[in-house]
């Protein structure tokens, strides 16, 4: 059995035992699965995750190179439009935690921490199955956020973990500031800004749901014809995964749109209030973004900053279901979601 596999096992345990209707102990359940998710993250070995070579040497590179002086990296915030000057953020933060802890291992640990801080925040707020949200995590989004990318996932926890709170209370100038930072760690970050308005305008109407469906097959369809008409600039090193696109889970994006929308449509669908629209519309954005990948497969990094509210809303349509149809249900989930990481066949391997 591979590590992935038992984590998510160990995660549906301690969620049948501490998460009783009675007394549930979400909080301890949170520390436990963060837990869990922190030692996999911190204690993998290099060659562990597409990017962990690349950032352990660059981590020293912040170090020893005089190219990595605190004087150049400060200049390089204003040299705009140059792909040199991206995410100077991330640089300037990694290198104050090099001059400090010129420790990769405890780097790794940092970084998970504030990841699973803020996601175990995220969902302990807006989940209504702190369980299964955690399964679909670990299923689909794990190898990325924990195992592959550092500047993103810095980015993504910023403006989704905390800046969706700053939304709700209706803070635009603080939310802005909180972009405009992320942006340094990743420039995609910029992507969370118009869910702002989003999140904002009270009116709702169905027809989302056939935009986005049209707009992801679209996407499916002509995606190498679209490719030829947009100007990458300085990103122009990304056109060679032009149309690779992950088709598999674009399409299970696009399955639970439809399911959304037809639940919606029929009033089976239990919709509260503002907040759980917003989950809804959070999802159907991160559908189309990731469909983008079949023009442009980095685009799908773009969904990534809205794939959280997916995590919300799965729990949302199983409360659809009621009695033996719920239980049923989210069993059927659960045994989809270990058999889609089982197939993933993904390695691991820790650092001693």
């Amino acid at each position: 059995m591979n590590i992935y596999l038992f984590n998510m096992l160990l995660t549906i345990f301690w969620g049948s035992i501490l998460l009783n209707k009675r007394n549930p102990q979400k909080k301890i359940f949170i520390g436990i699965v963060s837990l869990q998710m922190i030692l996999i993250s911190a204690l993998r070995d290099i060659s562990i995750g597409a990017d962990t070579w690349n950032y352990e040497n660059h981590f020293r590179e912040l170090i020893e190179l005089d190219m990595y002086s605190w004087k150049n990296l400060f200049l390089r915030i204003f040299q705009f439009g140059n792909y040199n000057s991206r995410d100077v953020g991330s640089e300037l933060v990694t290198k104050l935690f090099a001059t400090l802890i010129p420790n990769f291992r405890i780097y790794l640990f940092a970084v998970a921490i504030f990841v699973c801080w803020g996601l175990g925040r995220f969902l302990y707020k807006y989940s209504e199955n702190l369980c299964l949200s955690y399964v679909i995590f670990q299923s689909f989004l794990f190898q990325f956020f924990l195992l592959t990318g550092i500047r993103q996932t810095i980015a993504v926890s910023l403006v989704v973990f905390w800046g969706y709170d700053l939304i709700l209370d209706k803070k635009p100038v603080k939310f802005l500031l909180l972009c405009l930072v992320a942006m340094t760690f990743h420039s995609t970050a910029i992507i969370m800004l118009p869910f702002y308005f989003v999140c904002n305008y009270k009116k709702d109407y169905l027809g989302k749901y056939i935009i986005a469906i049209g707009a992801s097959v679209v996407f499916m369809l002509f995606g190498s014809r679209i490719f030829r008409y947009i100007p990458l600039g300085m990103f122009s090193n990304y056109a060679t995964s032009q149309g690779i696109g992950s088709y598999t889970f674009i399409l299970l994006m696009l399955l639970i749109v439809i399911a959304t929308g037809l639940l919606d449509k029929s009033h089976y669908l239990k919709i509260r209030d503002q907040r759980d629209r917003n989950i809804i519309n959070g999802t159907i954005i991160s559908e189309v973004l990731i469909a983008t990948s079949a023009i442009l497969d980095v685009l799908f990094r773009l969904g990534y900053y809205y794939i959280f509210f997916m995590l919300c809303l799965l729990p949302m349509l199983l409360k659809s279901f009621e009695g033996k149809s719920a239980k049923i249900v989210k069993c059927i989930l659960y045994g989809v979601l270990l058999i889609y990481a089982y197939k993933l066949n993904l390695q691991y391997k820790f650092c001693f």
